[in-house]
């Protein structure tokens, strides 16, 4: 019984160490200034760059996040048109930021 409880210990120390091997998830991160400008990831794209970039992102992950922030001076249809791109590729992990500034202003 002492080795069978042993051997588990030793399966579930392989888990967890690999566990920890593992890169955490990647969020990409997509601002829109109040000029209506998209930015994914720092970097300036058009709204239709950015779904085929979330497109091949989604691809090679098919449990990618993401965090929307908008301006608080932007036009809400820019928003709106991000947000259907997401709803067009099935991308379900969104999350909104709603603070001014902070590590997501582009």
């Amino acid at each position: 019984m002492g080795q069978r409880r042993a051997a588990e210990a030793n399966r579930e120390l392989k888990a967890a160490v690999e566990m920890v091997k593992e890169k955490p998830p990647k969020i990409n991160k997509i601002v829109v200034d109040d000029k209506g400008q998209t930015f994914l990831n720092e970097e300036l794209i058009t709204v239709a760059s950015l779904k085929a970039i979330l497109q091949k992102l989604k691809a090679a992950d098919p449990e990618l996040g993401v965090v929307v922030k908008g301006s608080d001076d932007v036009d809400y249809q820019h928003m709106v048109n991000v947000l259907d791109v997401l709803q067009q590729l099935e991308i379900t992990k969104v999350g909104l930021a709603t603070e001014a500034g902070g590590p997501l202003s582009p």
